[in-house]
C-alpha cells in the first residue's frame, strides 16, 4: 500500500491496483475495529507517508491472564491440587464472611478470588474451566423445580 499524495492510498489487492481516499480507509478500518471488538481483537495501524501497516492482536481473556500468572508462580503442577483445594475453601470462607457482613467490596474481592482459585485448580486437574462451566450449565439448564427457603429444589425425574 502506498500513498500518492496526502489524500489517497494506492492499494495492491491480489495484483490489482486500486486508489482509495485515505479518510475512507481510516473510516472503514474504524468500522471494522468496532465490529471486531466483540471478538476480543485489537487493531493496530501505523500510518506513514509510504504505507499503512496493520495487524490484529488477540487480547488475552481473564482466564488466560490468571493461567499465565499461576504458571509464572509455578502453581500449575498437578501435585499442588490438594493445597489448591484448601485455598479454594479458604477463599469461600472469606466470601462467606463478606456476605454475612454485607460488605460489597469484600464480596467482589471474594467472588474474584474464588474464581481465580478455581481456574488454577482446573488447570492442575487438567480440565478446561470453561468446559466445566459449560457442562454444569448443560446439566442444569432444563431442570424443573422450585425455590424453597432460598434453595432451589429440583424435581425428581
Amino acid at each position: 500500500m502506498t500513498v500518492d499524495n496526502q489524500e489517497n492510498l494506492i492499494v495492491n489487492i491480489g495484483g490489482k491496483t486500486q486508489l482509495f481516499n485515505k479518510q475512507f480507509v481510516k473510516d472503514a478500518l474504524k468500522a471494522h475495529l468496532i465490529e471486531e471488538e466483540n471478538k476480543k481483537l485489537t487493531f493496530c495501524a501505523n500510518y506513514n507517508r509510504d504505507n499503512v501497516n496493520t495487524t490484529w492482536k488477540k487480547e488475552n481473556t481473564i482466564q488466560e491472564k490468571v493461567t499465565a500468572w499461576a504458571e509464572a508462580k509455578d502453581l500449575l503442577k498437578s501435585e499442588n491440587k490438594h493445597q489448591q483445594l484448601v485455598k479454594v475453601m479458604e477463599e469461600l470462607g472469606e466470601l462467606s464472611k463478606a456476605i454475612l457482613k454485607n460488605d460489597v467490596v469484600q464480596q467482589i474481592d471474594g467472588l474474584g478470588d474464588v474464581q481465580v482459585t478455581l481456574i488454577i485448580l482446573s488447570k492442575q486437574l487438567g480440565l478446561d474451566y470453561d468446559k466445566c462451566l459449560e457442562a454444569a450449565w448443560e446439566e442444569i439448564k432444563d431442570r424443573k423445580g422450585k425455590t424453597v427457603g432460598g434453595t432451589f429444589i429440583k424435581n425428581e425425574q
